[in-house]
């Protein structure tokens, strides 16, 4: 037990911190997308394969039939698109509207 008990004590310490504190922005008021159940603090983190994660995307996806789903990952989130025309729709279409980035004025 010696060294593992202080440094699981520190990295559950920190998830802790690191999840009430980060939270959902304050100035975010839309709702995120549906979301497969996941674990209090870690989210997902342990539900995603290391190989062939867009198995388990696609699975997910079918579960809550939606193309668009939210994953916590240690209290970030994470946007699966999980068809083309839904990656079209938000990334291309409408990438204007969700790029933080100032619209250049057309000189003609």
């Amino acid at each position: 037990m010696g060294v593992v008990f202080p440094i699981s004590l520190t990295l559950l310490f920190t998830l802790a911190i690191r999840y009430f504190s980060q939270g959902r922005k304050r100035g975010s008021s839309l709702p995120l997308p549906p979301s497969p159940k996941g674990l209090p603090l870690l989210g997902h983190i342990l539900e995603v394969p290391k190989e062939y994660e867009w198995k388990k995307y696609s699975e997910w996806s079918k579960q809550l039939e939606t193309d668009v789903i939210s994953l916590n990952m240690l209290g970030s989130t994470v946007i699966v698109l999980d068809s083309l025309k839904a990656a079209e729709d938000l990334l291309a279409k409408r990438s204007s509207f969700y790029s933080s980035r100032r619209v250049s004025p057309h000189i003609f």
